[in-house]
């Protein structure tokens, strides 16, 4: 066991030095790369990294670099995945209201838009995601099942895998994921029969497929596993999670590989425990510890110290005082971090909400503005033509300054006009220059009979 657990945790470390390398990597091509698309893109490859080394701080400022650079190019992909990383970050900063709202953002952009098919049953799992992070199993479930449902459609569309043959060994295994984490939200329902269901169905599926690794059964057969245990089926769970810990050291991706394995000794601790076999459970219960230390996972550490103290209080009363005394120590320090987490998203709202009240101000400003110049301009215009009404019947007699001055008013009039319409033709050319050339063609065509009409007609009555 020592020998597996050194073999993990030597992948693990290869695989941080591996991700450095590709951060590193994307920094450089990020400084290079001249496409706003593409550039936002690697922004949100390089949050994802940073979200995954647990540096939640980064992963949030290269999420917001994508958002800024997507909004500027009305690039709706990536808007989605800066939507999408924001949303994780909050999650991570247990703040599920502000991670709906980014996240349901993002699904409303997707959801009309068949160029985003596969960015929305993405966003399906993300939802999900955020609902299991304040224990909202239910709605995690429902949207779980839109992801299913969605990508059946999509491996069943004959068109879709002909063009993305790429594509569907990775989908397939997403689909078994998804249908996995539903028999997992059974499970914390205490929904078991339905959990057995969901859980052999994955196995089934993932038993058709040849590219996988060993770890997507081995997370599938923990569930089905611990499933069997809160049953009372010691015994059979035993079974299971032993031929989990056999896969899980097939498996091909480091962090896939402690995860489960982790998973497995835990649970046989726990096992171990009710069934009375306290040095096993000891023994199992160290081995995860010893993961979940090397992992940061707090909330578990309690559990297993827990666990530990509990065995310790019939076989050895000082190591049983050691455990206990930790516990409380972890616990207290969960306590702590939570309360500070607490201000941070008390301070991040109100953050949030000042800069909505300073651009809703700003807005206003800039609309009062706009209005102030086009009364000026109106009242510009207005006086003009008051003056050269006063002019041309008090003053002036000559036919030439008559007839330039009513030009002059046309002029202003028709110019004012074309103030008023510029931003709507703006708006529907997205300031494409072809596009606002040909409606300036037209718009000249259009107002160009009224302008000879009234401009004679003015003519006319001042000369006479």
């Amino acid at each position: 066991m020592k020998f597996l657990l050194s073999i993990i945790f030597s992948l693990f470390f290869v695989s941080i030095y591996s991700q450095s390398k590709k951060i590193n990597n994307l920094k450089q091509k990020i400084e290079i790369e001249k496409n706003d698309t593409i550039k936002a893109l690697m922004y949100d490859e390089l949050s994802e990294e940073y979200s995954s080394e647990t540096d939640y701080e980064k992963a949030k400022y290269y999420a917001d670099k994508c958002l800024i650079l997507s909004k500027r190019n009305k690039f709706s992909k990536g808007i989605v995945m800066g939507l999408k990383g924001n949303s994780t970050y909050y999650v991570r900063k247990q703040n599920p209201p502000r991670a709906l709202k980014y996240i349901f953002e993002a699904y409303e952009i997707t959801q009309d838009n068949p160029l985003l098919k596969k960015e929305n049953i993405m966003i399906l799992v993300i939802i999900s995601f955020v609902y299991t992070s304040f224990d909202d199993y239910k709605n995690a479930i429902i949207y779980r099942e839109l992801h299913v449902q969605n990508l059946k459609e999509l491996l069943n569309n004959k068109v879709y895998r002909r063009n993305n043959s790429m594509d569907i060994n990775k989908d397939s295994l997403s689909l078994c994921q998804s249908i996995s984490s539903i028999a997992f939200y059974h499970l914390k329902l205490k929904d078991y029969d339905s959990s057995l269901l969901y859980g052999r169905q994955s196995i089934f599926l993932l038993n058709q497929i040849d590219k996988k690794d060993a770890s997507y059964l081995a997370y599938v057969m923990n569930i089905i596993g611990t499933v069997e245990s809160q049953l009372g089926n010691y015994d059979n769970a035993l079974n299971i999670f032993r031929e989990s810990l056999v896969l899980s050291e097939k498996s091909t991706i480091p962090k896939n590989k402690i995860t489960v394995s982790y998973k497995s000794l835990w649970e046989i601790a726990i096992i171990k425990n009710k069934i009375n076999q306290l040095d096993s459970s000891i023994f199992f219960a160290k081995k995860a510890l010893s993961i979940c230390e090397n992992l940061k996972w707090k909330k578990d550490e309690v559990e297993i110290v827990q666990l530990l103290a509990d065995n310790y209080s019939v076989i050895d009363y000082k190591e049983a005082i050691y455990y206990f005394k930790r516990a409380k120590n972890i616990t207290q320090e969960l306590n702590d971090k939570q309360k500070a987490e607490s201000l941070f998203r008390i301070s991040a709202e109100e953050e949030e909400r000042q800069i909505e009240i300073l651009e809703q101000k700003r807005i206003q400003q800039k609309l009062l503005e706009t209005r102030i110049q086009y009364a000026t301009i109106a009242l510009v215009i207005i006086l003009c033509i008051l003056s050269f009404l006063i002019l041309s019947k008090k003053v002036i007699k000559n036919d030439k300054i008559i007839s330039f001055l009513t030009t002059i008013t046309l002029l202003l009039i028709f110019e004012f006009f074309n103030l008023i319409s510029s931003p709507l033709i703006a708006e529907i050319t997205e300031n494409i220059p072809f596009l606002t050339f040909i409606s300036a063609i037209i718009l000249a065509l259009i107002l160009s009979p009224f302008h000879n009409l009234l401009g004679g007609y003015l003519n006319k009555k001042m000369l006479k």
